[in-house]
């Protein structure tokens, strides 16, 4: 597995940072205040298979989109969202087409979003294959 820790590590109060410790926790946590709960300073991944670690990617991007318990920050959704879709993890394919849609932490991008709602799309998400289809229904990027 690719050294990737750096991507887990998330802004904190005062000068250090937070990393996550116990992934497979997170992993099987229910709710994202659950997995907020296991974040702690010393990261252990080495034991994670690549799709899980693009749901955690995936699940640290979401707490950066929305703000919750970390800063909120468009631009680290946006890498951590990237990672893990280019893992296959399809949650994260239709939100980084999003961020391209509405133009959060990156430039807005219809053709960028087309590309990642197909992805997303032909793995069987309903909302990628919505979005698509109001892109062509309004002939946007396509």
């Amino acid at each position: 597995m690719a050294d990737n820790h750096d991507l887990l590590i998330l802004p904190n109060q005062g000068d250090s940072s937070i990393v996550l410790s116990e992934p497979r926790s997170i992993l099987a946590a229910r709710g994202r205040k659950d997995a907020l709960s296991l974040i702690k300073r010393k990261p252990n991944r080495d034991s994670l298979s690549l799709m899980e670690e693009a749901e955690l990617n995936y699940s640290l991007g979401v707490l950066c989109y929305e703000g919750e318990k970390v800063p909120k920050d468009y631009q680290k959704a946006v890498l951590l969202y990237r990672k893990a879709a280019d893992e296959g993890h399809m949650r994260a394919q239709c939100s980084l087409g999003l961020m391209y849609d509405v133009g959060h932490g990156v430039p807005q991008n219809p053709k960028d979003a087309i590309e990642w709602y197909r992805k997303a799309a032909e793995q069987g998400s309903s909302n990628a294959q919505y979005y698509l289809g109001l892109h062509y229904e309004q002939g946007r990027g396509v």
